[in-house]
């Protein structure tokens, strides 16, 4: 409340909400088991994915044994956070560059089953061998087929400056309440 009054705030956005929204993502975050089965279905995923497999991407593996309802076990990779590759040479940054689009496509519109905190923290990159290694699947979730539907409308929408549609589809998804002010738009 003290936000919205102090104006911190901009008109028309539902704080609660999103403070309430905030609050299940940390819980979800938190749920250790569920991560469990999202890093195996991940490094499924991944590691049945030729493209990948070639780019060097790989899911380090659950050791389930040791794993509790407040410990996550993973075997030890080696590697840096990604964003040191701006370092490298151009070839290498636009290979990795093009794994982690071809990723986040197939995450989001094939599996319909994505990693929804991919901070540069959640890449690690090893220079020595190459590899992309992919951590910290708390935050993944699965998306429906009307949802996917409706964001690849969205996406296209915006591609080719089709506002009318861009707006339609941002309400009727809940993205917008079509009452936002220019501000927020």
């Amino acid at each position: 409340m003290l936000v919205k009054a102090t104006g911190l705030a901009p008109p028309g956005l539902f704080l609660e909400n999103v403070i309430r929204v905030g609050r299940e993502e940390l819980k979800v975050e938190c749920d250790y088991r569920r991560e469990v089965e999202n890093q195996k279905r991940f490094r499924s995923l991944i590691s049945s994915d030729a493209g990948l497999v070639a780019d060097r991407f790989r899911v380090p593996e659950v050791i389930e044994d040791l794993c509790t309802d407040k410990i996550l076990v993973t075997e030890y990779v080696h590697g840096g956070t990604i964003d040191k590759v701006v370092d490298l040479d151009a070839s290498e940054r636009n290979r990795i560059g093009r794994a982690i689009l071809r990723l986040t496509m197939l995450e989001l519109f094939v599996w319909r089953f994505m990693q929804t905190d991919p901070n540069w923290g959640n890449f690690l990159y090893d220079v020595r061998t190459r590899t992309t290694y992919l951590i910290d699947f708390g935050a993944a979730r699965e998306y429906d087929e009307e949802f996917v539907r409706g964001y690849l409308n969205i996406v296209v929408a915006n591609a080719n400056k089709d506002e009318e549609t861009l707006m339609k589809e941002s309400v009727r998804m809940g993205f917008l309440t079509g009452e936002e002010n220019g501000v927020m738009m």
